[in-house]
């Protein structure tokens, strides 16, 4: 059954869920989906479409990790999700779970590290960006999400250096 909910929510999202760094920005800055989706002009059904898909996934998400509390990737799916939907702290909450069961996980310390970015804890971001890129040093969203870490903390330099090893590993990955 809880397959049967993970299947739905991954085609009520258009069989397009894709890790945290691979996002089609890579990167939260403190807006999520909808603010993204409302700079784009675009009818507005299309918008609100594209937001109850989120909120419909969100809630297979909920069933699936009911159903399953022990299932690491329905956690942190359901924290992508959430993210998308700008609600951050219940994000955070799904993201902790995900690392409670798979604290190896480097996409779940990457969105553990997006929703703290997004909840303005920028110091809590960057050690979980940190620790994401120790156990995946290729995960580009996190040298990119760790990159606006720095840059909040006007170290820019450094953080100009973050988004050149973003840009070095989307490189090699085309």
């Amino acid at each position: 059954l809880a397959l049967l909910f993970l299947s739905m929510a991954f085609v009520i999202q258009g069989g397009g869920l894709e890790p945290i760094e691979e996002n089609s920005s890579g990167v939260y800055e403190g807006g999520g989906f909808a603010e993204k989706v409302s700079a784009v002009p675009q009818p507005e059904s299309a918008v609100m479409d594209s937001v109850r898909a989120y909120e419909e996934a969100a809630e297979c998400y909920k069933m699936a990790v009911e159903i399953d509390p022990g299932n690491a990737q329905a956690w942190m799916n359901r924290g992508i999700v959430l993210m998308n939907l700008d609600n951050y702290s219940c994000a955070l909450e799904c993201f902790n779970r995900s690392l409670d069961i798979d604290p190896e996980n480097a996409q779940s310390w990457s969105g553990k590290g997006s929703a703290h970015y997004s909840l303005g804890h920028i110091t809590e971001a960057s050690d979980c960006f940190d620790r994401a890129l120790s156990l995946d040093p290729r995960c580009k969203g996190a040298w990119i999400n760790k990159g606006l870490c720095l840059a909040c903390k006007m170290k820019h330099n450094e953080a100009i250096e973050c988004y050149d090893k973003a840009i070095e590993i989307d490189s090699s990955d085309n």
